[in-house]
């Protein structure tokens, strides 16, 4: 019914549905995606929340550097579980925060920004379960839309770009292999190798990490999209030619 994040790091948190309150104190660098009935922050630095939740959030004293972005994944039976602890998609005030100091309400909106679209990307749930839920149960507001719209364009028309090319396949196999090498130099650059790799099982050797992974993990997506992507986009996601 309540959940307590309490000094957590470097972590990303997925709820589902919460009836009553999260919770999340003395956090660092924690991105929380949650739907609560009312969420409260202190003593946090440098966190992330995509929060669905009908009342303002408070922010007690203590944050620094926090970011608030409309709540953005789904999984098939996300609509039943709100149900089940009576929460629904309006109101939803998660861009209304509630500064609270050492002397009641505060005015310093320093300690928290609201995220802006260009760094909004939505998360995708990487398990099957049952459920009728196949897309966002509710609207984005109108520029994060825009924001996930247009970069689904880019994708569109760089795999239209590949394919009016007309390669052949000597130089499809080239120009796949430029792609992968420039995908796997922005992920040491950027410090995701490492990440992508502790996906692995620990099972697997050296051999099979991200640089010998097979076709199938490939996606259609271009290296220039992919290298505007943030960690939880390109994270298992090595680029390909259409």
């Amino acid at each position: 019914r309540s959940v307590t994040l309490d000094k957590c790091r470097n972590s990303t948190v997925v709820l589902g549905p919460v009836g009553t309150t999260i919770h999340i104190q003395s956090c660092e660098n924690v991105r929380v995606v949650c739907v609560a009935g009312r969420l409260t922050v202190g003593g946090s630095f440098d966190c992330t929340i995509h929060c669905l939740t009908p009342t303002r959030p408070l922010l007690l004293p203590g944050n620094v550097s926090l970011t608030l972005g409309p709540f953005h994944t789904h999984y098939p039976s996300l609509e039943d579980h709100m149900a089940s602890v009576g929460l629904a998609v309006v109101p939803n005030l998660w861009d209304q925060p509630l500064l609270f100091g050492a002397e009641g309400c505060a005015s310093d909106t320093g300690c928290y920004r609201i995220q802006p679209p260009s760094e909004f990307y939505p998360l995708v749930i990487p398990f099957q379960m049952e459920g009728d839920n196949c897309e966002f149960p509710w609207d984005l507001p109108a520029d994060y839309q825009k924001a996930v719209e247009g970069r689904e364009k880019a994708i569109e028309e760089w795999q239209n770009t590949v394919k009016e090319a007309h390669l052949n396949k000597v130089q499809r196999r080239q120009f796949q292999a430029l792609v992968e090498q420039k995908f796997h130099e922005w992920l040491l650059e950027t410090g995701q190798r490492q990440e992508l790799d502790s996906l692995l099982p620990s099972a697997l050797t050296p051999s099979t990490s991200v640089d010998h992974w097979p076709s199938s993990h490939t996606s259609n997506s271009g290296l220039n999209v992919l290298k505007d992507q943030p960690p939880e986009q390109a994270m298992g996601r090595a680029p390909t030619v259409c």
